[in-house]
């Protein structure tokens, strides 16, 4: 059974697919499926939701955030906006 064969397999025919993986597993393209997967969501949650917004609406739920005044919640979110979107904007390595 093909590689394609046994993705198709694992919706279609579960257990034929199920014993070809047990018999002869290989990782490679479930590797490569995550890592498409992940990038892709990860790209699309940046454009569509954005970083910022997402960390706002989660120090809006933090009680800790909630604590502090507005200057150093503010000063919060600024110092975690890079750790964020590190990478996201610019593909770049980091040096």
């Amino acid at each position: 059974m093909s590689e394609i064969g046994r993705l198709a397999g694992v919706f279609f025919s579960p257990g034929k697919a199920f014993a070809d993986i047990a018999k002869r597993p290989s990782w490679y393209v479930p590797i490569l499926l995550s890592i498409i997967v992940t990038t892709t969501f990860l790209y699309l949650f940046s454009q569509r939701v954005g970083w910022e917004q997402f960390l706002r609406a989660q120090n809006a739920q933090s009680a800790q955030l909630q604590a502090m005044d507005v200057v150093a919640s503010c000063d919060a979110l600024v110092a975690m906006l890079p750790v964020a979107t590190e990478g996201v904007n610019d593909p770049r390595p980091v040096a």
